[in-house]
């Protein structure tokens, strides 16, 4: 039968250093290990930041190419639109006095003008388009003018010096009328015909409210 091992106090001492050094070992991998993954948790997170803001940033640098892309295609069109008043608010007093310039430029007879109410439509950007801008409403008012006539030439001076005035105005109609049945001396300085036109006038709302919806 073996003897009993009996461990005297110097080799505890002996045995305390391994044991120490096990323990200080165990407990630095322990610690390295955890380290690590949190290193390597913390460098995905990154990464995962990183890649979200570059996305971010590629959206952005497209966005801004599409639209100066978009200024670039319009601006002609929009310069154009704004110098003939077309996105400036209707100025209905501006108008007649224009047309009463223009009767009194002419020496025309007097020109009767009636304005409807302003109405409103808003504009649709092209499904294809990528990047659409705010909402544009087109604000249309229609015009009527009565005025005798000397002779038509008068018409097309008034007209003309309307359409070249500024602003988007849209001929419609224009009528034309004797002012009697019978003969008429053209060599007199009287009424001979009468006019009734019609025009359009557009302007652009570049803030227009918000569309409630019916639902």
């Amino acid at each position: 039968m073996m003897g009993k091992i009996t461990l005297e106090k110097k080799d505890l001492l002996l045995l305390r250093v391994p044991v120490l050094c096990f323990a200080i070992s165990a407990g630095l991998g322990v610690a390295l290990y955890f380290a690590a993954q949190y290193l390597t948790e913390q460098a995905s997170r990154d990464l995962f930041i990183a890649q979200t803001n570059l996305d971010q940033t590629s959206t952005s640098v497209l966005q801004i190419a599409q639209e100066e892309e978009t200024i670039i295609r319009y601006i002609g069109r929009y310069r154009d639109i704004e110098a003939d008043g077309g996105v400036a608010e209707e100025d209905r007093l501006r108008l007649l006095e224009v047309i009463a310039e223009i009767r009194q430029a002419n020496l025309l007879y007097p020109i009767a003008v009636e304005l409807s109410e302003q109405s409103s439509q808003r504009l649709e950007y092209d499904p294809a388009e990528l990047n659409p801008a705010d909402p544009v409403d087109l604000q249309m008012t229609e015009i009527t003018l009565t005025l005798p006539l000397l002779h038509e030439e008068d018409l097309t001076r008034l007209t003309d010096q309307l359409l070249a005035s500024g602003g988007l105005l849209q001929p419609q109609t224009c009528t034309l009328s004797l002012v009697s049945s019978s003969v008429t001396d053209f060599t007199r300085i009287e009424e001979h015909m009468s006019a009734e036109c019609a025009l359009t006038w557009y302007t652009f709302n570049l803030s227009p409210p918000e569309l409630i919806s019916e639902y």
